[in-house]
């Protein structure tokens, strides 16, 4: 385990304008300090892997392992992300996700055949913000591929959809977690100091814009690394500028990185006022093949004393007189 050195700076928190609806989904995907502290398990093919080649590993055994993750940490993870193949329906059922611990569902289709050029997003065909709400879930995650200097054509595209995203998870009554991803197209050298300056840059611009196009909460890229001392400090201020930058709560999500590397980003992350993790790879990547899901718990654990010690919180409640200002007589009237 890395030494965290680093001092409390953030005890403020992010306010929300009223919504109801909104607020007690967030409620409820959030611990009851208002932290997010998320299990991610959504993943199709990058975890079906790990048990086989894919195609190859029965149905029945893929929505097992994601059990045995998800049964590991519910007790001290505020809400678990989850897919509606393997995961909401079955683990609602059996009992693995508690009545406590909140859902965010994956609005998007899993594709790693991707063009060497510009992404766009898929939504899951059949799946829409009003049936994950229907199934239970408190929240939605969209991937949301964006490069906006590659191709206005498709950054266009990118945005219209997110908008129209938002507006369906709003019509649901279910507020929508976008994760922006800038990513690497055939040519760049993902090594070069530049590309990851861009990379960075990318991030927060990102980020606000989103916030613009309509969002509840981000969950976003550490923008820069950990390996030195420098590059610590650099990645902190990127994280205090993307703070700056938008006006709804952040988490940082995994990518895969090794578990210790992820314990300093969350810590990085929070310092600069993130409200918590959405943690997948990092945290079961190396353990879901060894039959034993008891170190998953443990890194929830350890990722969840950096985020209540230095994270800000969600801010999910008002004094009385501004939600009477915010919602008056009648206010459930309103298109």
């Amino acid at each position: 385990m890395l030494d965290l050195t680093f001092e409390d700076e953030s005890e403020n928190t992010m306010t929300q304008p009223t919504h109801p609806g909104i607020t007690r989904s967030l409620q409820r995907i959030a611990d009851s300090d208002g932290f997010v502290l998320v299990c991610a398990v959504d993943h199709l093919a990058e975890f079906e892997i790990l048990l086989g080649p894919v195609g190859s590993v029965p149905y029945a055994e893929i929505v097992e392992a994601k059990e045995a993750v998800v049964r590991a940490v519910a007790g001290e993870v505020s809400a678990v992300l989850l897919d509606p193949d393997y995961g909401i329906g079955h683990l609602v059922a059996s009992g693995a996700v508690p009545p406590h611990v909140g859902i965010v569902a994956s609005l998007e289709a899993e594709n790693y055949e991707f063009p060497d050029g510009p992404r766009g997003s898929i939504l899951r065909e059949g799946w829409t913000p009003a049936d994950a709400a229907a199934a239970g879930a408190d929240a939605l995650k969209f991937l949301w591929f964006y490069r906006p200097d590659l191709d206005p054509t498709v950054a266009s595209a990118q945005r219209s959809l997110l908008t129209a995203t938002h507006r369906a998870a709003a019509a649901a009554g279910i507020p929508l977690i976008v994760e922006p991803i800038w990513y690497a197209v055939q040519g760049e050298d993902t090594a070069d100091p530049a590309w990851l300056t861009a990379r960075a840059e990318g991030i927060v611009a990102s980020a606000s814009e989103v916030t613009a196009l309509g969002c509840d909460v981000l969950k976003v890229e550490f923008p820069g690394s950990v390996a030195t001392a420098d590059d610590r400090a650099a990645a902190e201020e990127v994280c205090r500028r993307l703070d700056a930058a938008i006006t709804v709560p952040w988490v940082i999500l995994s990518a895969g990185v090794s578990f210790d590397a992820f314990l300093v980003q969350v810590e990085i992350a929070c310092r600069a006022g993130a409200s918590g993790y959405m943690a997948g790879r990092s945290v079961w990547g190396d353990v879901v093949t060894q039959g034993s899901t008891a170190i998953a718990l443990e890194r929830i654990r350890a990722l969840n004393a950096v985020t209540r010690r230095h994270g800000r919180p969600l801010g999910l409640t008002v004094p009385l007189d501004r939600a009477l200002d915010d919602l008056p007589r009648g206010w459930y009237r309103r298109a």
